[in-house]
């Protein structure tokens, strides 16, 4: 399965899609064909890949995306048509968002700005999945890039999905995060529905301690990981 089996499928049943499953353990998917998927397929419900680019979401070339330059926040990194996600009746998505390590805030905003378009989401999980954490041959999935991942700091963006009303979980596993209380108080209030986060919301220890208590007393579940140390959270 590669891009020219995508292309065959997506002509033929792009319009009834609504349940999508990609995994590079089976096919040889890329980031292009996740986009694809994303921009082409109304009905969707439920999509899960190994891993979307922030190039491709914010519809840069490869020239572009080379630089740490700010994008422009309206208009986006490119002028790719079809750079907007059509599957506005989301309700499950899990992709490792990358591509993002040492790149401007406002590259992290404009990804949040193409999510927020999924109004109907319960489920949304940004992190590196246990099927291919797995995958250690592939620098983007190795520890010393484990900060190439979408900030879910409110300066990063994160209030751009206020929109997700319905959002139940939150998921950003196996990634590095360093939120704050300004950060965590903002999810519990503006997402009404919520109930679990998945990941590390601080890698220090006491600040963790701090916002997994705010957690505790909204009765929202959180899954964390044991210290290597006193001073981290990992």
């Amino acid at each position: 399965f590669g891009p020219l089996a995508l292309e065959s499928l997506l002509r033929r049943h792009a319009v009834n899609l609504t349940e999508v499953s990609l995994s590079s353990r089976t096919f040889t998917v890329t980031s292009a064909m996740v986009k694809k998927i994303l921009t082409t397929c109304h009905q969707l419900v439920r999509f899960s890949a190994d891993m979307l680019n922030a190039r491709d979401i914010l519809g840069l070339t490869d020239t572009d995306a080379e630089g740490s330059e700010d994008i422009d926040e309206e208009e986006g990194g490119g002028k790719n048509e079809g750079r907007n996600w059509v599957c506005t009746k989301l309700a499950f998505f899990m992709v490792f968002i990358c591509g993002l390590k040492d790149k401007p805030l406002s590259w992290h905003r404009g990804v949040f700005k193409q999510i927020s378009r999924l109004e109907r989401l319960e489920e949304l999980h940004v992190g590196v999945w246990d099927d291919i954490k797995e995958k250690t041959e592939r620098s983007v999935f190795q520890n010393e890039t484990i900060w190439d991942s979408l900030d879910m700091r409110l300066e990063a963006g994160l209030d751009n999905l206020h929109s997700l009303k319905q959002l139940t979980e939150i998921g950003f596993y196996h990634v590095k995060q360093e939120l704050g209380e300004e950060d965590v108080q903002w999810m519990v209030t503006s997402w009404p529905n919520l109930k679990a986060i998945c990941g590390k919301l601080n890698t220090k220890r006491d600040e963790f301690v701090r916002l997994a208590a705010i957690l505790e007393e909204r009765d929202i579940d959180f899954t964390f990981y044991e210290p290597d140390s006193d001073d981290e959270v990992y």
